[in-house]
């Protein structure tokens, strides 16, 4: 088990960062590709108007299209970066005692959930498609009980089936703990008891 040393807003004093992770890459290249389009939109239509309509782009038009320009690409590189903040701030952390969700929906709109690893009843890994297959990414769904949250999943993220045996792990590693406590608690009880007997 490999512990981070990374913290985030939220973290208890005793909780060690276990794991944390993205969405994989893949999934990031349609906003890339899609940004690189709005940019070749704009480079098309200069070589047209230079082509046929070159009187356009002087004079008063020719400073209109200018300043039109600036503020196309201003909004080319805003819808990139968002794209870009969206993906870098949508994660999942695994700790010690519990998992955290964090869904970055938009610039202002967040959400968090977590879940006690004590919860977890079941774990299971998915690599569906060629694609995901070649490049080692899929879904992890953690089933819980007298949870809030039902299922917990991790959406797309690289090596689906270690993060599977990584929290599978922990959560026996917690449930252990637990049991631990419980008979320490339950001898302890009994010792009382038989004490109190004796008297």
């Amino acid at each position: 088990m490999i512990k981070l040393e990374r913290r985030f807003p939220g973290q208890r004093d005793e909780e060690v960062t276990v794991l944390l992770a993205r969405v994989h890459w893949f999934r990031f290249l349609g906003h890339i590709f899609l940004t690189l389009l709005l940019a070749i939109i704009w480079f098309v239509a200069l070589f047209l108007l230079q082509a046929y309509l070159s009187a356009f782009l002087t004079g008063m038009w020719g400073q209109v299209f200018v300043l039109f320009s600036g503020a196309y690409f201003l909004f080319v590189l805003l819808f990139l970066f968002i794209g870009w903040l969206n993906y870098y701030l949508d994660v999942w952390i695994v700790t010690n005692e519990r998992l955290i969700d964090i869904d970055q929906k938009s610039l202002f709109d967040r959400s968090v959930s977590q879940l006690s690893l004590r919860k977890i009843q079941n774990v299971r890994a998915e690599v569906k498609g060629i694609l995901p297959t070649l490049l080692r990414f899929g879904d992890v769904d953690v089933e819980s009980a007298g949870a809030d949250v039902g299922r917990f999943s991790f959406r797309s993220i690289p090596k689906p089936f270690e993060v599977e045996r990584k929290v599978l792990r922990l959560a026996q590693h917690v449930s252990e703990q637990v049991g631990e406590k419980e008979g320490v608690g339950t001898k302890s009880s009994a010792v009382h008891g038989g004490r109190n007997g004796l008297g």
